[in-house]
């Protein structure tokens, strides 16, 4: 349901001003200001997607850089990245790559520390190559970023986790599956260590790797077989316990009393398709929460609704009823 955050931001570059070396001339700081001033009015535009003016005075920024000799000063750098990212929204992806790597070179030529910088640049020029649906050159790069997110914040870091993630969405993308599910669990593997204890209420990367497994098992006509596949993965990571109060039963749709069919939005055209709901159930058997995971964005609200209203048998554990987490899988036929 949800891309990771990486492959769906927009990084804009709020620089206001640029400070002058003492060194410079007039006409040097007036020109540094000016480039300053064009970059608050690119920020302004683009926050009222007024994308084509943005990306004028984007190209007016390039232009007088390279004339005077500042395309590849660091202090102007970081806004003539807001060229690439005007470019990505407009779906301009080749002049995008084309802007950011001109910008990379000029960071690795530099004698400064800018491995920061050099990841980050890299970053984007990876998703421009997986909008651009090049996932051969996105892996590349994404590789890439994942070697220089190991070296600069290590292995076992977040950030090293979330370009990990990305990769498994991206082999999802590529129907690599059995690479996908090595970079899931690897990301998953890290998060457990790296989250704190609020951060981990309400994890994205569970939640889609749930969904990535319904899709495999999907591809791979396994489908009766997700259910135990979750499972397994749940017991393996938090193997149950003879005192839990709690227990998780994989997918639950076969120990519904009541599975409420959600009702097809009135808005949505004929399609087919699947949503899978995390769901909370308690001793009595009533969903006490609920939530998509996964699926067709517009079957959000109705899957919800449906599982709410849906009602199971209690479930006992040495004799006494206890809470229940599962997954429930919608499909819809067009």
């Amino acid at each position: 349901m949800k891309r990771t955050s990486l492959l769906v931001a927009v990084c804009l570059f709020l620089i206001f001003s640029i400070k002058a070396q003492t060194t410079e001339t007039i006409e040097q700081k007036k020109i540094l200001t000016e480039i300053g001033e064009l970059n608050g009015q690119i920020i302004s535009l683009f926050k009222t997607k007024k994308y084509d003016e943005a990306l004028k005075a984007a190209l007016s920024v390039w232009e007088i850089s390279d004339k005077n000799g500042l395309s590849k000063d660091l202090r102007v750098l970081p806004t003539l990245m807001n060229l690439g990212e005007i470019y990505l929204v407009k779906g301009k992806e080749s002049e995008a790559i084309a802007v950011f790597q001109k910008i990379l070179d000029a960071y690795k030529a530099n004698s400064r520390d800018t491995r920061l910088l050099v990841v980050k640049i890299t970053e984007r020029i990876a998703v421009a190559y997986y909008y651009k649906k090049d996932y051969g050159k996105a892996e590349e790069f994404f590789l890439n970023v994942l070697s220089l997110r190991e070296a600069l914040n290590g292995a076992e870091s977040k950030e090293t986790a979330k370009i990990t993630y990305v990769l498994a969405d991206l082999y999802q993308s590529k129907n690599q599956y059995d690479k996908a599910n090595e970079f899931y669990l690897k990301a998953i593997g890290i998060n457990d260590k790296t989250l704190t204890k609020e951060e981990k209420e309400d994890r994205e990367d569970l939640q889609n790797y749930s969904c990535f497994l319904y899709h495999k098992a999907l591809r791979e006509n396994k489908i009766t077989q997700v259910s135990k596949m979750l499972k397994d993965f749940n017991d393996a990571r938090n193997p149950p316990k003879p005192d839990d109060k709690t227990i998780n039963s994989g997918v639950i749709n076969g120990k519904a009393i009541d599975l409420v069919k959600p009702q097809y939005p009135r808005n949505v055209g004929r399609v087919s398709g699947f949503a899978l709901v995390q769901v909370t159930i308690d001793e009595q058997g009533k969903v006490i929460s609920a939530k998509a995971t996964c699926g067709i964005l517009e079957f959000v609200k109705v899957v919800e609704e449906a599982a709410r209203k849906s009602k199971f048998s209690p479930t006992f554990l040495n004799g006494q009823p206890v809470k229940v987490t599962g997954v429930i899988v919608y499909r819809f036929v067009a």
